[in-house]
């Protein structure tokens, strides 16, 4: 995400652990339909991304 920066020298990298954090995200949703349309986006969005990883 950021290796442009890591190249140009504005960031600079202090620790690269054997084992990197995995970072986890959970989106919760109560049961049945949302009255939020952003959250069911949100949802749909990260079903469709989660294809891909």
């Amino acid at each position: 995400m950021c290796q442009s920066e890591l190249t140009s020298g504005a960031l600079r990298l202090l620790h690269q652990p054997e084992d990197p954090p995995i970072n986890t995200a959970y989106l919760v949703q109560r049961p049945g339909s949302s009255t939020n349309p952003h959250v069911t986006l949100v949802r749909e969005q990260l079903l469709a991304a989660a294809k891909i990883w």
